[in-house]
């Protein structure tokens, strides 16, 4: 089917205009198909019309492909396994990520992650959250000792609202749905985005690009925890 073909067309430069034109023209076709069989040439006309236009819109971007990087590569990988509303961020960042705007491609893939775990935090209960935060809050001794907050959202929106990124990931560590290992991970990636949203020195390479999505990928869209229909 066409709509499996075309997930992966935005990789090889096709232009989401020339995909939802293909689209659209296989729907018409299909429709003759099913519809008005006995339209036969009318059937065919469109046939041929699409056979004419499509080595030149499809195939030639194909095989002429030369590679692109790794690290805007990635981005395609893990838009693989995103949902429909995590997908529009990570189509800009790749759009970002090829004409070198890197550091908007940072801001942009960690919206798409902070919208995973804020769903995964939504499907497993608020009420869950808002405990785990007070469970934190009355430590005296160990690692979250110095934890202080104490939450009561009811729903995404106030969270959106009241929960900072880094104390999310804090309570994300305390309720067990990453270790510290990849909390630290998460955190170094806020920390880049950050950085790539404000003015300073620090320059965002393709190799630093490369390494955030990637920790991305495997903590967040490949994690069995924050697993989500794509």
């Amino acid at each position: 089917m066409f709509d499996e073909i075309s997930q992966a067309l935005p990789a090889f430069s096709v232009s989401q205009a020339v995909v939802s034109k293909y689209d659209a023209r296989f729907t018409e076709l299909l429709g003759n198909a099913l519809y008005d069989f006995l339209d036969l040439q009318q059937a065919v006309g469109t046939f041929f019309e699409i056979l004419l236009e499509i080595g030149r819109d499809l195939l030639l971007p194909v095989y002429t492909y030369q590679g692109e990087d790794v690290a805007v590569g990635s981005i395609v990988e893990i838009m693989n396994l995103a949902t429909d509303e995590e997908r529009e961020y990570l189509q800009e960042a790749h759009a970002c990520a090829r004409t070198g705007c890197l550091r908007a491609a940072l801001v942009l893939g960690w919206s798409a992650a902070t919208h995973r775990m804020q769903k995964t935090i939504e499907k497993m209960g608020f009420s869950k959250f808002n405990k785990k935060s007070l469970e934190m809050k009355r430590k005296n001794k160990g690692r979250f000792k110095q934890f202080n907050k104490e939450y009561s959202v009811s729903s995404l929106s106030e969270f959106r609202a009241s929960v900072f990124d880094t104390h999310m990931l804090w309570v994300l560590e305390y309720w067990s749905l990453v270790d510290k290992n990849q909390h630290d991970r998460l955190r170094h990636c806020y920390t880049m985005r950050c950085n790539a949203a404000h003015p300073g020195e620090a320059a965002i390479t393709m190799q630093n690009l490369e390494s955030y999505f990637s920790d991305l990928r495997s903590i967040i869209f490949e994690g069995q925890k924050f697993a989500m229909s794509p």
